[in-house]
């Protein structure tokens, strides 16, 4: 039987133009055992359909389960093709419009483990079953000031704002006493939690879960250098020095990223192996002691093994986390699993054979442990939390 992974395979080689005449023959035949096929194959050779949507629709035009598959197949590729007159702000405004006509509000691509989800309040109460359930993380972090002093910072407040003085984002004072402007600070967020902070030129930082982001109490007139360990996502004020725009510069353990204005995601926790720039604004340049590479908007440069290598991506994947969401799009387990582990603080240990899973979808980081396993084991995997020596793990069985 034809397998949607062959059909992918011939898809592209015709859009690359790489394809031979008897893959093309091949291709054509497969297209015209239905006009639904035919109907696809043409959307998708002018550019009427984004690849997310492509990879969805063999999957459910090529799964094994036929009989769910029929009765989904109709109305979820007349909302496709209806789709293609409208005005498209982004692949993700297709899915929450598509879902809402899957009887289970769930597109399950099994084969290789996808699975796309849309919440609803049909949601409610699918929760999995366990004795022990986790809390989403929450806003908290602490500074630690130049003199090594700590100070717990207050989660129900919007962030902090670095001026004359150390504030809450609503004014109220934070007690750090005396601090001298050249004074470095570290904001410190531990797992299960997330911050964010308003520095002296303006630019604000969101903190994710496990990063620390270490500043000055005020930039000088011609530098703007921080550190960053973990992962944080910058809005960065253009500010002018006595001789012009003053850049901004991020530092990591593997590389300096150099911005004037502009948005951009950065992560870079010391256990990965990559450090990952995405930028939505503006343009940045990243920098090693070897090598050195530009970005533009929708563009993310990746930093493994002392190489830079640049990936056109879906921006919403790797800046969602500020907005409280886990926005996957083949999202490997692993990747998947390290999101969730620093989210809500839990150990990840992994049980039986290896296998390839992806997923897709949106889920709000606002739920319980719980509530996200359970929409996550439609991808075919199963989940158990327990806790040993003070410390909770998830059992993920493959």
């Amino acid at each position: 039987m034809t397998s949607s992974e062959e059909i992918t395979f011939l898809i592209k080689k015709k859009l690359e133009g790489s394809i031979t005449l008897a893959e093309n023959d091949y291709l054509c035949s497969w297209a015209k055992k239905s006009s639904h096929r035919t109907s696809f194959l043409e959307s998708v050779l002018h550019g009427d359909l984004p690849w997310e949507d492509v990879c969805i629709w063999l999957e459910l035009e090529l799964s094994d389960r036929q009989d769910w598959n029929s009765r989904l197949e109709d109305t979820v590729l007349d909302k496709i093709y209806q789709h293609k007159q409208e005005n498209r702000q982004s692949s993700w405004g297709l899915y929450r419009r598509l879902m809402p006509y899957a009887a289970a509000l769930f597109i399950v691509l099994f084969g290789i483990g996808i699975y796309h989800y849309h919440e609803s309040k049909s949601t409610e109460g699918k929760a999995l079953t366990t004795a022990i359930d986790i809390e989403a993380g929450e806003d908290k972090a602490s500074l630690t000031l130049s003199d090594g002093r700590i100070v717990e910072l207050n989660g129900t407040k919007a962030g902090i704002v670095v001026d004359n003085q150390l504030t809450y984002a609503d004014g109220d004072p934070i007690p750090t006493g005396q601090l001298q402007g050249t004074d470095l600070v570290t904001l410190t967020v531990p797992r299960g939690g997330k911050y964010k902070i308003t520095l002296s030129d303006g630019t604000v930082v969101w903190l994710n879960a496990a990063s620390k982001l270490r500043y000055p109490i005020r930039f000088t007139r011609t530098s703007r250098t921080v550190e960053l360990e973990g992962e944080a996502y910058f809005d960065v004020a253009k500010a002018k020095g006595p001789n012009g725009h003053i850049p901004f510069l991020v530092k990591s353990a593997r590389q300096t990223v150099q911005v004037l204005g502009t948005q951009f995601n950065l992560k870079a926790y010391g256990d990965e192996a990559s450090s990952t720039t995405t930028l939505v604004e503006g343009s940045v340049l990243l920098r090693t002691a070897q090598d050195s590479m530009k970005l533009k908007p929708g563009e993310q440069g990746i930093y493994l093994g002392n190489v830079f290598r640049k990936a056109n991506v879906n921006l919403e994947e790797f800046t969602a986390w500020k907005d409280n969401k886990f926005v996957f799009n083949e999202t490997t387990l692993p990747d998947a699993m390290a999101q969730i582990s620093r989210w809500y603080d839990i150990e990840i240990v992994y049980k039986g054979a290896s296998k390839q899973t992806y997923f897709y979808g949106e889920i709000s980081r606002t739920k319980k442990l719980s509530e996200v396993l359970a929409i996550l084991k439609e991808g075919g995997v199963s989940f158990k939390i327990e806790r040993k020596a003070n410390q909770n793990r998830l059992i993920v069985l493959l």
